[in-house]
Parts: structure tokens; sequence; C-alpha cells
């Protein structure tokens, strides 16, 4: 008998997947220096130019999100990550050569809003490879995504500073390019496919016909109407929306509230360390404690930070709040994920993930132009605080009817 390999390739998925987080949704730590610039080549106001970028990137984002639910369990996760990859190259590449704010538009309203697929492609690359360290795997994962904030942000920055912004794109286009023939070699959709179960163990007592693409998956028409799936969808998208808003509106709460920009802005950092650090820890917890547990803990991470601030808006109480926010948003990075595989297995992960992120889309949009509207008429943030504090509330309570078992339904499935 050949010795075990100690090693196993899940790992290297888990690395690929941090990658292609990085490359696709880590852009959006990228979006606000290229907005300054395109402001400066453009003479545009925030609102035009905001629209023209991550207002359409979201929109198209939900599209594909939804299109890649449907096509899940058509296609091999490696076309979908070379068509992330060369979206994001691509548009990166006709970034070096806008001269209106309508190529500006096309390029994030198609390129970049498909290039975000990176984030549900990686998050099904892991639910295909791990299930008893799942948890520890989507944490490492996710990872990959802070990336561009702490690296890719500063470095962006001095190159267009020393090389101009034409010539930064260029370049930043060409890096990504280099990432497909890597893609296309190392991305494996499933550990059968070298002759492994999840987590490395050898496929034992198991059939030679049984795959996992030979699994016969819930359809996408008897998704849509089962309670589960809504449950599911509105607790997994839930606190996402309830982070985006306020980290959206930290800095100008912080301004409101008499705190300099340069005191706001390092607590944006702190904000990044807390969500790093919190993908890390509750990764290794996930797989040691009960799923109710697992969903409950980034709400109530951002129901704290709310209620902090409804009551107190010194510095202080925003240098708190910034980590409360920073530990639920890293929390949900791993919860998410977790939450849909625990529940639905590994088969219908991806229709899952997918068809849940046109809700959040929605929901961004209604949000984003609820509390813009409620800020402007009263003046004032702490309306808008007290609807977060009892969304996240909602989210708390939902998290109660979650099932307390994931279904069994083959080996393969779980």
């Amino acid at each position: 008998m050949q010795p075990k390999s100690r090693f196993f390739y899940g790992w290297v998925i888990v690395l690929l997947a941090a990658l292609t987080q990085a490359v696709s949704f880590g852009q959006l730590y990228l979006n606000g220096i290229l907005i300054v610039s395109f402001r400066e080549m453009f003479k545009v106001s925030n609102q035009q130019i905001f629209l023209a970028t991550t207002g359409l990137m979201t929109i198209t984002y939900g599209i594909a999100s939804a299109l890649f639910g449907v096509l899940a369990h058509k296609y091999k996760l490696r076309v979908f990550a070379v068509v992330i990859y060369g979206c994001m190259a691509v548009g990166y590449l006709c970034l070096s050569l806008v001269s209106h704010v309508w190529h500006i538009a096309l390029i994030y309203g198609v390129l970049f809003g498909i290039g975000q697929l990176g984030l549900p492609v990686a998050q099904t690359m892991i639910a295909h490879w791990f299930i008893a360290r799942r948890g520890m795997a989507f944490g490492l994962a996710a990872c990959g995504f802070a990336v561009p904030g702490f690296l890719g942000a500063p470095a962006m920055a001095f190159s267009i500073h020393h090389f101009g912004f034409s010539n930064t794109m260029l370049g930043y286009g060409c890096i990504i390019l280099l990432f497909i023939p890597l893609v296309l070699r190392y991305v494996i959709d499933w550990p059968e496919e070298l002759g492994l179960a999840p987590d490395g163990q050898p496929v034992v007592s198991l059939s030679a016909d049984v795959t996992p693409e030979k699994e016969s998956s819930r359809a996408i028409a008897s998704l849509l109407p089962s309670p589960l799936f809504w449950l599911v969808a509105i607790i997994i998208t839930l606190t996402p929306l309830i982070v985006n808003q306020l980290i959206t509106y930290f800095v100008p709460m912080a301004k409101a509230s008499g705190v300099d920009v340069r005191t706001a802005s390092l607590f944006m950092s702190r904000l990044a360390l807390a969500a790093l650090a919190a993908k890390l820890v509750v990764g290794w917890l996930a797989d040691r404690i009960p799923l109710w547990m697992l969903a409950a803990l980034p709400p109530l991470g951002c129901l704290l930070a709310c209620l902090l601030l409804i009551e107190d808006r010194s510095s202080t109480s925003f240098a708190l709040a910034s980590l409360l926010v920073g530990a639920g948003g890293g929390a949900s990075g791993v919860m998410i994920p977790v939450v849909v595989s625990k529940t639905f297995g590994r088969a219908d992960f991806g229709a899952i993930i997918g068809l849940s992120t046109p809700l959040l889309v929605v929901q961004t949009l209604f949000a984003s132009w609820g509390a813009g509207h409620v800020v402007d008429a009263t003046g004032g943030y702490r309306l808008v605080l007290m609807v977060f504090a009892a969304l996240t509330i909602i989210g708390c309570l939902l998290v109660a009817l979650l099932p307390g078992k994931r279904p069994q339904r083959t080996p393969l499935a779980v």
C-alpha cells in the first residue's frame, strides 16, 4: 500500500479562492482611489461617478450572481474563474484608454460587474472540498479579500502618482492576465476527481459511478418556493447589508459628530484589521460551535455598534464601534458560506449563493436611498441607526428558525 500523502490538495483550492476574492471582490478597496482619479480626469460630481461605477457594478453583479446560481451545476468552476479573471483584466486594460465617463460606466457595468462573481465562485470552490474544516477554510480564503486593502491600494496610489493612471491600469490588468493559466491548471471542482472525499479522506464505500456531478441536486424551480431558502437568504444578506451601510456612513457620521477626517480614517483602518482578525477567529470557531450561535455572531456585533452610536457619538465610541462593525463584517464572511453549506449541502451551494445575491442588491439599493433620504430630512443619523439596530435584532431572531441539523441526502451531499 502506498503511504497516504500528508498534504491535502484542498488547501491549494483555499489559496486559489483567496486569490480569486482578492482579484475580483477586493476591487472594492481600490474603488476610492480610482474614483478620485476619475473625478480629476473628467470633472464630474460624486453622484455621477458613483452611479457610473459602484451603482452599475452592483446591479450587474446581482444579475450575474443569479445566472451563476442557475448555471453552477452545468459548467466547471474553472470556466467561471477564467471569465472572472478575464473580465477584471480586460476591465483594467480598458481603463487605461478611457476618454469619456460613459467608457467608465460601460467597463464597470459589464466587465467589473461580472468580475465580482469571484466571491460566490471562490466560496463554492471551498464548499466542494471541505466539511469538517470548512469554517477554517472559509476564514482563510476570506482573508484574500483584504489583501487589496492593505497592499493593493497603497501600491496603486504610489504607481498612479509616479507612473500615471494609464500605465498603472495597464500594468495591473497584465498582472491579472498572468493568473489565468494558473486557474486553468489548478482549479479542480471536486475532491472526488482526485480519488478523495472532502477534507482529504479516501473515498470508501461509495460506488464508482457516484460523483457530485451525477448526484441529483434540487432544481431551481423547487428552491425558490422553499421557505427554508428564503429564511437562509434573508439571514445571509441582512448582516452584509447593515455592515456595508455602516461602513459607508461611518466617516460622515464621525465628521458630523466633530471627529476630524484623519482620525476617522484611522477608525476605518482598525475596522479592516478587526474584520481580518474576526475571519480567522470565527473561521476556527465555526467548526466547533452550533450553527445558530455562528449565525448570531455577525448581527450581534452590528447591533452593539448601532446601540453604542445611538447613545454616544464621541471619538471613543467611534473607535469601539469600528472594532464591532469590523468584527461583525469579518464574522459574516465566514458565517454566510458555512450556514449555506451546512443547511443545503455541497451540491446546491453555488445555486443558493448565486440566487441569494440579487436579494442583497435590491436591499442595498433601497437602503442606500432610504438612509440618504432620512439623513437629509432629519439632519442626523439617530433614526438611521435605530432602523439598522432593529434590522439586526430581526436577524438575530431569524437565526432561531434555522434547522438544527443539516440535511443528509447522500454521503456526498453534506
